[in-house]
């Protein structure tokens, strides 16, 4: 995960695409949308125990209703711990 700091990634639609989720229905997904996501900061803790990462993205939905949906200056920041993923270990 390190390796995303300062990464931009387009969200190209059929590949990489981002989603506006309105009451979390299965049509939430039909509508991909086409823009950019952008790791700003990935990075370990101090004390190395999770990796913080935070960032912007925007990304707009052609398909949206009668007119497309635009989500602008989107931000992210999330604290990522170990542990977290070893609760998914049998």
């Amino acid at each position: 995960m390190i390796e995303l700091n300062e990464q931009k990634i387009s969200l190209d639609g059929p590949q990489n695409t981002g989603y506006y989720i309105e009451n979390y229905t299965p049509s939430s997904y039909s509508n991909k949308g086409i823009g950019q996501i952008y790791f700003k900061n990935v990075r370990y803790t101090n004390d190395k125990s999770a990796i913080i990462i935070s960032g912007t993205f925007g990304f707009t939905l052609s398909g949206y209703y009668e007119f497309p949906l635009k989500v602008r200056s989107g931000r992210f920041d999330y604290r990522i711990y170990e542990t977290y993923f070893n609760q998914f270990e049998q």
